[in-house]
This record gives structure tokens, sequence and C-alpha cells, in this order.
């Protein structure tokens, strides 16, 4: 099992880490927080700009000001009970938006379970931290490509190789792509 923390600060951990991962794409890094919601039992972080109410637990609907004017983002981890007080994670999703259309995204689920989809097993693909091209209208859109497929004992080695290897790619993305809109 990738990344199991108690849940007792869990979320103080992880803010540090995920400042870390969107303060190169938040257009005012002051402004973003990290929100925590129980749902299901599951512990789910995500970030956001403005406070959208405790009403508001569809945390896929929240969006972050980037430093791209025409784009918006939105990430978010879901940790799932383990053990009394420990939680593992689940998923670490980036979304990225322009005029409320998904263009492209990087998530991984790093404890996905060996599968066998399509006549192969692309556990490795779901696992590393991959791109998701939304902007294509076409199935390819659901194409796991996986950004750490070489090293990924190392990507998931701990949580702070994780961190570390969401980071480089987050940044990539930003570079190459966000800053090109």
């Amino acid at each position: 099992m990738n990344f199991v923390e108690n849940i007792n600060g869990l979320l103080d951990r992880r803010t540090q880490s995920v400042r870390d991962y969107v303060n190169p794409l938040v257009s005012d890094s002051n402004n973003f927080r990290l929100y925590q919601r129980s749902i299901g039992g599951v512990a789910v972080f995500g970030g956001s700009n403005t406070f959208r109410g405790e009403n508001d637990i569809n945390i896929r609907n929240w969006r972050v000001d980037s430093v791209n004017n025409l784009v918006k983002f939105n990430y978010f981890e879901t940790w799932v009970p383990l053990s009394k007080g420990n939680f593992f994670m689940e998923k670490a999703y980036l979304h990225f938006y322009q005029d409320d259309d998904e263009i492209i995204c990087i998530h991984s689920d790093p404890n996905e379970p060996e599968l066998v989809h399509g006549g192969y097993k692309y556990r490795e693909y779901k696992q590393s931290p991959h791109i998701h091209f939304s902007m294509i209208k076409t199935d390819i859109k659901k194409a796991h490509v996986a950004l750490c497929s070489d090293n990924l004992d190392s990507c998931l080695d701990n949580l702070e190789s994780f961190d570390f290897s969401m980071f480089y790619h987050i940044d990539m993305i930003k570079k190459e792509i966000i800053d090109r809109i």
C-alpha cells in the first residue's frame, strides 16, 4: 500500500506539499487554501482561492484562478480509511479548464489495483503521474499517458518522492501548455 498516513494532522502536512505544487500556477498564492471534507468516510482535500461554502461538497466543481487569466484549475486528493486513524492516498488529481471546458489534467492513482483492461495491465500507467488530453474529443482523452513508468518504484517509494515528481510534472505542464494558451 502506497502512502499510508495517520489522519491526525494530515491536512496540515499535505497543505505545504500542495502549495508547492500550485504556487507556480495560482494567480495569488496568499489567497489559495486547502480544505478538507469527509465524503462517505473518505477524506477529500481540495484547493480553492475562494471558499465555496459548507454546502458545496463537490470539490470537482471548485476552481482556482491561474497565472493565465484564460485558464482555471482544480486540485484535489482523496484519502481512504485503511485502519483505525490511518488512510491511504487513492487519488491526486489536477485539472485545467478554459471557458469551463477541461483541457488537460494530470492524475495519479497510486494504489490502483492490478486489473486487466483492454487486454493489457495498465496499473503502472494509472499509478504513475499521468496526463489526460481532455480537449481531444475522442476516446484518446481517456488514455493514461504515464510520466514515470520507467521509474515508478522510485516515484512511489515515499510521499516526498511522489511530491517531487508531481511538482516537476506540473511545472512542465505550466511551462509547455498553460503559458502558451
